[in-house]
């Protein structure tokens, strides 16, 4: 007589480890309490029931990939990555991924102040279903304007390539969205010419205000639009980066002057910050890399505290080191042309310009990752992985060297990296008696 098995009917189907409790602890967290049996109705059978499955054997299954996510596809095209659209709180977002549990995970696992993981606050909306409702929320001149864009790019001959992790349609529906959301041309280079005057100083001059300001004018012509879509995503990152910086970080009185009203202030710098996560997405950033995905996430910096994203920041200020140490940034040694700025040439002076600007984003990483282990314990640049020297003192219109006492924005960038690199060796110091206990 054959030995009585004591695995439920379930784990044995599923090829998982059963805990023989009745019902069983998996069944319980499957929510399958009420079939988690050890008797086998027709007889266990090793060669049916101990059988792996065939790929796309498994009957009235309409999922293609796993079977945990809904019966129902996300949207036509099998799109199930969330931008701009459905970020309306956060620099990120999450999917219920078991419809069914979803109001008993919201209760317990939403609003967490720590970073862990937890239910969300947002229903499983479709691309479909965005596209379908747009007639009164969407502009539909501009909306028809974005698909025949992507059309002519020839985004949308195959339905299943995404580009960034969206599809053709998601794509459009980003596109369009963003450029919604941009401000009058004039707003922004008010906007521009504050996050230069006041804040660009206290970030280290991580960008070159005058470079990126040019390349506005370039990129808007005789026109009062941003053409989005014929940018560089990571450049139109930044953009939103500086945009949402300088709304929250300005006077009310001098906001109110822009025409951004002050009950207005908070929603915009989110609207840009997330904006500013989306563009990145849209431009690859974590494969495409580029000191432009750097510097917008090291300027949402300046705002991410005071529009309740601190959590996201910290998960991709640790993108920007990797992406970082991608281009080389920790490898800017000292460069023979340093020392003689005024004998070169056009393009010698670009290189140094470049140089310069990668040497104060990576001395800004620093600075910031050794002041977070203030508050995380720990710390992932140590000063014996890099060779980059500290920025030079140059004036930002000429890049020639500054006169002696003249404030430069690479001041408070080496003062900065001074006093965090005191709570870098006090950290190591912690750690390494730790370690001799």
């Amino acid at each position: 007589m054959p030995k009585l098995r004591q695995t439920c009917t379930r784990c044995s189907m599923r090829r998982q480890k059963c805990d023989r409790k009745t019902p069983c602890s998996r069944c319980v967290q499957n929510r399958e309490a009420h079939l988690c049996t050890t008797e086998w109705t027709e007889g266990y059978n090793p060669n049916v029931h101990r059988k792996y499955p065939r790929k796309g054997s498994t009957p009235n299954r309409q999922t293609s990939h796993n079977g945990n996510w809904p019966s129902t596809p996300l949207s036509e095209d099998g799109d199930r990555r969330y931008g701009l659209a459905h970020r309306e709180r956060s620099f990120s977002t999450g999917s219920s991924i078991d419809p069914n549990a979803q109001s008993q995970e919201a209760q317990s696992g939403t609003n967490l102040d720590f970073i862990t993981y937890g239910g969300s606050d947002y229903a499983d909306v479709s691309i479909g279903t965005l596209l379908s409702s747009s007639k009164d929320s969407f502009n539909k001149p501009l909306m028809d304007q974005s698909l025949n864009q992507v059309q002519n790019l020839d985004m949308m001959s195959d339905s299943s390539s995404t580009v960034g992790g969206f599809s053709a349609a998601a794509r459009a529906v980003e596109v369009y969205h963003i450029r919604s959301l941009l401000p009058e041309k004039s707003q922004i280079f008010k906007l521009m010419d504050y996050h230069e005057k006041y804040m660009l100083y206290w970030q280290g001059g991580i960008y070159h205000a005058p470079t990126f300001k040019k390349t506005l004018r370039d990129a808007y012509g005789q026109s009062n639009a941003l053409e989005v879509q014929n940018l560089d995503w990571r450049w139109t990152a930044l953009l939103f980066s500086i945009l949402s910086a300088s709304v929250i970080g300005s006077p009310d009185a001098v906001s109110t002057s822009w025409g951004f009203p002050v009950a207005d202030k908070v929603r915009l710098a989110r609207n840009w910050g997330n904006a500013t996560i989306t563009c990145l997405i849209l431009g690859d950033y974590a494969s495409n890399f580029h000191i432009y995905s750097v510097q917008a996430i090291l300027n949402l910096h300046t705002s991410e505290h005071l529009v309740g994203s601190a959590k996201e920041f910290v998960v991709y200020q640790n993108a920007a080191v990797a992406i970082a140490r991608g281009i080389g940034l920790h490898r800017l040694s000292a460069h023979p042309d340093d020392s003689k700025v005024i004998e070169l040439n056009a393009e010698q002076k670009d290189a140094l310009l470049q140089r310069e600007m990668g040497r104060r984003v990576w001395y800004a990483l620093t600075s910031q990752d050794w002041l977070c282990t203030t508050s995380q314990g720990l710390y992932n640049i140590q000063p014996r992985h890099f060779t980059t020297i500290k920025p030079g003192y140059f004036v930002e219109e000429t890049m020639l060297p500054a006169p002696d006492g003249e404030p430069t924005l690479s001041v408070h960038t080496n003062y900065l990296n001074q006093g965090m690199f005191a709570l870098y060796l006090i950290t190591l110091r912690l750690c390494n008696s730790r370690q001799d206990r």
